[in-house]
């Protein structure tokens, strides 16, 4: 190779045009590469999966076991989360989690339906599904 080369399987050779799929050659450079991108997303998915948030009244929790969902039309309400084996929710109000113990499943699905979910919350959950320290369940 001379010195005004570039190395061989960085650049795509002369023969492509825009649009064409880049070979790569099997260069120690580009196997590092690849290790590296697959270090990388497997990093950020094991990541993702351990998300944490902190509770009024309870503490940190691990979202792993729960089905979230975001809540785009709700001037308070904005992400409820559930535990359908512990019958368990965690709902962000405002930025402030809460957590409610004994909630069937058909509650939350009613819950995720309303045209209003600060008014369902306000007028179901937190008046028929108290939860304290001592009854919500153990999560390790």
């Amino acid at each position: 190779m001379r010195e005004s080369e570039p190395p061989t399987g960085l650049l795509p050779s002369p023969r492509h045009t825009i649009g064409d799929p880049v070979p790569l050659d099997n260069t120690p450079m580009n196997a590092i590469l690849r290790t590296a991108f697959a270090v990388v997303l497997s990093c950020a998915a094991g990541a993702a999966s351990a998300e944490r948030v902190y509770v009024k009244a309870r503490g940190e929790v691990d979202l792993a076991p729960f089905t979230c969902q975001n809540v785009s039309k709700s001037v308070n309400v904005k992400r409820i989360c559930y535990d359908e084996r512990e019958k368990y929710v965690l709902v962000s109000l405002k930025g402030i989690w809460y957590h409610f113990c004994g909630v069937p499943p058909a509650t939350i699905s009613d819950w995720k339906k309303s045209p209003s979910k600060g008014r369902y919350y306000n007028d179901t959950i937190r008046p028929g599904f108290e939860c304290s320290e001592a009854t919500a369940p153990a999560y390790r």
